[in-house]
C-alpha cells in the first residue's frame, strides 16, 4: 500500500546532481521551495497559448499538426503517432520567466497511465519535450503526498528532443529526481471577456484582485513535483544531447476529468492498477507457463500488505505453495490479517485419478477464501472490500475475483462449504462430460453454480490477460450462456 502523508510537505535540505556523469551541483530543496513560492502557476485555452507563445505555437502546428479543419477545431496537435490536446495547457512560470507548458496526450491505444506532454523551456524560445506518465500511486494522492524518494517509482519521464528541432538531440528514457513537490491551486481559467481572450496572465480567477472574473471552469489542486530528468545508467543520451539543465515543474495534469483514466475504484480499474505494479506481474508471469501448470501441486503467493510504519510502500509476496498431490490443501498464512490477495494456478492433472477432474476456473475453495479472508482483511485496512482480490491462472484462462458491492456478503461456514464442494463437482462434470468440450462449457457451467448456488451479489469474476479484463457471468440468452462485458 502508499505510504501518504496528510500535510503539506517539509522539504529535504540536500543537494542533488543533475545527471550522473557529471558533478554540477543544484539547488536544495528550500531553495526550490523559495523559487516555486514565486512561481506563477496558471492555466490557458487555445487562442491564449496561441497569443502568449505564437513561436512555439507555430512550431508545434507547423511541425506536427495534420493540416484538416478537423484538426483545427479539435483543437490538437499531431505528433508522431500520439495527439497533443491543446484545448486547455496548464502553465508554471519560473521567477527567472522559464516556463514548463503541461497538455493532455491521447493515444490510439489504451494505457492505464495518465500520460502529460510537456514542454520545458531551457534558453529564450528553445524548449524540451517530454511525455511525462503517471502510475495510479500518483493519479489517487490527491492532497496527500508521497515521499520524495518514493515519487520516481511512479513516473516514467521520456525525452522526445527540442522545440525547435536540433537534430543532435537523442530520444531516451530518463529517471526523475524529485527534489521538491508542492501541493498548489491551479486557478480556473476565466469566462470570455476582452482581457482573457488577448491572453493576458493577469486574469487569473479567483485570485487576489482579479475576484471579479467569472471562472468559466474551476481551478483545482494539484501535486507539482519539481522534476529533473537524470540517466537511468546508460539508458540516457549522450551527454550534451539530452535535456537541458532546467528543472520541469509539473503535475498530472487532466483537466477533462476522467480523460480515459480508468476509475481505480472499481474493479476494471483495480485490475488495472494492479498490472501497474511490477511485483504483482512478475509473479502473474512466473506462474502463467505450461511447466507451472504441469507440476503436481499448486504454486502459491499470498500478497501481504506493507507492515505498519515500514518505508516500503509494496506490497510483500509471500510463496507458500501446496503440498504434493494436494487438491484442497489449507493455507494458515491467509489467516493473516495483513494478506488481501491470493495468486495461484490450478494444475492441468490429478495425482489421484479418483479426484474428481482439476477445474480450470475459480473453485469453492477459492471464493470461500477470497470471501471469508481476503475481503475482511482489506476491509480491515483499507476500509474497502474492493482491494482483495484472487487470481487463478490455468491452461484454459486466467480469472480474477473481485468484489464491487459495500455491504458484508457473509460468511461460507462449514457445512455450506461441504454442499458447495458437491454442487461444484456435479457443475464441473456436466461440462466435461461433453465429448467436444471447450473452455466456455467449463465457464459457463461454473458462472451458474457461482450464481445459483453461491449467490454471493457484488461477487465479480473476470476473464484477465496483461493488457485486457472482461467481466463475466452466467447468462442462459447470451452467446455460449456468458454474459460478456469488457473492462474500457
Amino acid at each position: 500500500m502508499k505510504t501518504k502523508f496528510s500535510h503539506y510537505l517539509l522539504m529535504m535540505a540536500f543537494v542533488f546532481t543533475l545527471f550522473s556523469c557529471t558533478s554540477e551541483l543544484l539547488q536544495t530543496g528550500q531553495d526550490y521551495h523559495n523559487s516555486s513560492n514565486q512561481n506563477l502557476v496558471r492555466q490557458l485555452r487555445y487562442n491564449e497559448f496561441k497569443n502568449e507563445s505564437p513561436n512555439l505555437f507555430e512550431n508545434l502546428k507547423l511541425k506536427f499538426a495534420k493540416k484538416s479543419k478537423k484538426t483545427e477545431q479539435a483543437k490538437n496537435f499531431m505528433i508522431n503517432d500520439f495527439s497533443v490536446d491543446a484545448e486547455y495547457v496548464y502553465v508554471s512560470e519560473h521567477d527567472d520567466g522559464k516556463k514548463t507548458y503541461t497538455f493532455t496526450l491521447e493515444k490510439g491505444e489504451k494505457s492505464w497511465y495518465l500520460e502529460n506532454y510537456v514542454l520545458n523551456e531551457q534558453d529564450r524560445g528553445v524548449f524540451d519535450a517530454y511525455i511525462i506518465r503517471y502510475d495510479s500511486t500518483i493519479v489517487n494522492q490527491k492532497s496527500q503526498i508521497i515521499g520524495n524518494e518514493e515519487v520516481p517509482k511512479h513516473i516514467q519521464v521520456e525525452y522526445l528532443g527540442q522545440i525547435p528541432d536540433n537534430p543532435s538531440a537523442q530520444k531516451a528514457m530518463y529517471c526523475p529526481q524529485v527534489p521538491f513537490q508542492e501541493y498548489i491551486w491551479v486557478p480556473g481559467v476565466c469566462s470570455s471577456s476582452q482581457q482573457h481572450e488577448t491572453g493576458d496572465p493577469a486574469c487569473l480567477c479567483g485570485t487576489p484582485g482579479h475576484m471579479d472574473c467569472t471562472p468559466a471552469d474551476n481551478g483545482f489542486y494539484i501535486i507539482q513535483y519539481t522534476l529533473l530528468p537524470t540517466d537511468c545508467g546508460g539508458g540516457g543520451a549522450t551527454p550534451g544531447n539530452g535535456p537541458g539543465t532546467s528543472p520541469v515543474t509539473t503535475g498530472p495534469y487532466n483537466p477533462h476529468g476522467s480523460g480515459g483514466i480508468p476509475n481505480f475504484d472499481t474493479p476494471c480499474g483495480k485490475i488495472a492498477e494492479l498490472f501497474l505494479q511490477q511485483g504483482f506481474l512478475d509473479k502473474y508471469n512466473e506462474i502463467n507457463v505450461p511447466s507451472v501448470f504441469n507440476l503436481n501441486h499448486e504454486k502459491v503467493y499470498a500478497v501481504k500488505f506493507p507492515s505498519l510504519g515500514s518505508a516500503n510502500t509494496e506490497p510483500e509476496y509471500i510463496n507458500t505453495d501446496l503440498p504434493n498431490c494436494a487438491s484442497e490443501g489449507n493455507q494458515p498464512i491467509v489467516k493473516d490479517p495483513m494478506v488481501y490477495g491470493l495468486i495461484h494456478d490450478h494444475q492441468n492433472h490429478s495425482c489421484n485419478p479418483d479426484d474428481y477432474p482439476p477445474g480450470k476456473f475459480p473453485s469453492h475453495i477459492d471464493i470461500k477464501t477470497f470471501i471469508n479472508d481476503l475481503m475482511p482483511h482489506a476491509m480491515a485496512n483499507t476500509g474497502s472490500y474492493a482491494n482483495a482480490y484472487s487470481l487463478i491462472t490455468t491452461s484454459g484462462g486466467n480469472y480474477m475475483l473481485m468484489y464491487s458491492g459495500t455491504n458484508d456478503p457473509g460468511e461460507i461456514n462449514a457445512n455450506q462449504l461441504k454442499t458447495l464442494k458437491n454442487d461444484y463437482i456435479n457443475f464441473l462434470l456436466r461440462a466435461y462430460d461433453n465429448p467436444n468440450y471447450t473452455q466456455k462449457d467449463v465457464e459457463a457451467e461454473l458462472l451458474r453454480f457461482i450464481k445459483e448456488k453461491i449467490n454471493k451479489p457484488g461477487l465479480e469474476i473476470y476473464r484477465i490477460a496483461a493488457n485486457s479484463a472482461t467481466k463475466i457471468e452466467y447468462n442462459f440468452s447470451s452467446p455460449n450462456r456468458i454474459k460478456e462485458t469488457p473492462c474500457p
